[in-house]
């Protein structure tokens, strides 16, 4: 759990300050609340996926499983990185 937390904490503190590197300013705000809107989707939807999933598969399982969302959703970050961040920076020191 420490490890979780310590990690989960420097995923939070990263994720809303690399969205200022990638986004021209006139958009942030938009992107910031797209961002924190999304965010906001999956939280909603979290507690009764795993109120149904655990009655099948116990709650245990259940817990274990988030690891699969955040390894999906931080391969998918470092796909981002490779795919778009070159552009984004090229694009913000054209500005």
């Amino acid at each position: 759990m420490a490890g979780f937390g310590f990690f989960k904490g420097i995923y939070d503190a990263n994720i809303w300050a690399s969205l200022y590197d990638v986004v021209k300013p006139e958009r942030r705000a938009t992107a910031l609340g797209m961002m924190n809107s999304i965010g906001w989707l999956g939280a909603a939807t979290a507690p009764p996926v795993i109120a149904l999933a655990s009655q099948r598969y116990g709650m245990s399982a259940c817990l274990s499983a988030n690891s699969l969302i955040y390894l999906f959703f931080g391969a998918l970050m470092v796909v981002g990185i490779f795919f778009f961040m070159n552009k984004a920076k090229s694009d913000l020191v054209s500005q």
